[in-house]
């Protein structure tokens, strides 16, 4: 878990978003952990995909020790988040 740490805090600190996604997606391979789906979001949210964000932090909710961080993010993604705006893409002129 520790080598797991390093590297996903350095493909963060770099923003190698979809390599970030990956190592979580591989380590979640072995068993799940809260934390993990927490900085999976995070990583999807910064790559654009806001809803993939949005269901990857919505089970945290029930977890006590992330259920702050995840409240947080949820707003964070809320916020950021605009079907208009993903409609618009769909029907350019």
């Amino acid at each position: 878990m520790m080598l797991f740490n390093a590297y996903l805090h350095y493909y963060i600190r770099e923003k190698y978003w979809r390599s970030a996604i990956t190592l979580c997606n591989d380590e979640l391979k072995k068993g799940r952990d809260p934390y993990i789906n927490f900085w999976r979001g995070l990583c999807y949210f910064m790559e654009g995909s806001t809803i993939d964000a949005i269901r990857d932090t919505e089970p945290l909710l029930n977890h006590r020790d992330l259920k702050f961080s995840a409240v947080n993010a949820l707003i964070h993604y809320h916020n950021n988040y605009s079907i208009a705006d993903n409609v618009k893409k769909y029907f350019k002129k």
